[in-house]
């Protein structure tokens, strides 16, 4: 995963052997923001990413085998949370998804210090998302763009209903373009 578009195309330049091709896709992501870590989490393989998740608990008792941690809260996306509560929260076997995904390769989460200001804010006048693919065999890649079918409408509605609740939340918690 890529924070924006550029660092995208650079990891496939950086990949390509002849006869490759990429595609790179926008994926819409939470970001979160911890003093100097960034979390950032989106799912993949699916057309609207994050929309089984519930943004309150849907059962007041972890799955079997896990344990609650301490200070547990039934949501998550407020202000002063904290990190380890965040990320936990979009584990795949949390009490917070309608409609739990698959235990692997589905939701991502990335833990990096990057700055947030090198990270793409999600366009809020495109629906849907768009994806490049590879087009030439020139020295270097060119790329051609097109329309995705992932969808941003559970991410925006999932940020819309933090940043409603808390003013202070826009320094801690905003849409963005995640890249795969």
């Amino acid at each position: 995963m890529h924070l924006n578009l550029q660092d995208a195309k650079g990891a496939a330049e950086r990949q390509r052997v002849q006869g490759s091709v990429f595609q790179i896709e926008e994926l819409p992501a939470l970001l979160f923001v911890f003093q100097s870590i960034v979390l950032v989490i989106t799912e993949i393989n699916v057309r609207d990413p994050l929309s089984g998740y519930s943004r309150s608990a849907m059962r007041k008792h972890p799955s079997d085998g896990k344990k609650m941690t301490v200070n547990a809260s039934d949501d998550y996306l407020v202000p002063d949370a904290i990190f380890e509560g965040v990320s936990l929260s979009f584990q795949h076997d949390s009490r917070f998804w309608l409609q739990p995904p698959p235990p692997k390769n589905h939701v991502l989460q990335l833990v990096t210090g990057i700055p947030v200001s090198r990270v793409e804010r999600l366009d809020d006048d495109v629906y849907g998302s768009c994806k490049y693919r590879s087009v030439s065999s020139q020295p270097v890649l060119t790329w051609g763009k097109g329309l995705s079918d992932v969808k941003k409408d559970s991410v925006k509605v999932l940020a819309a209903d933090a940043l409603n609740e808390a003013e202070r939340l826009r320094d801690y918690f905003v849409e963005i373009n995640a890249w795969r």
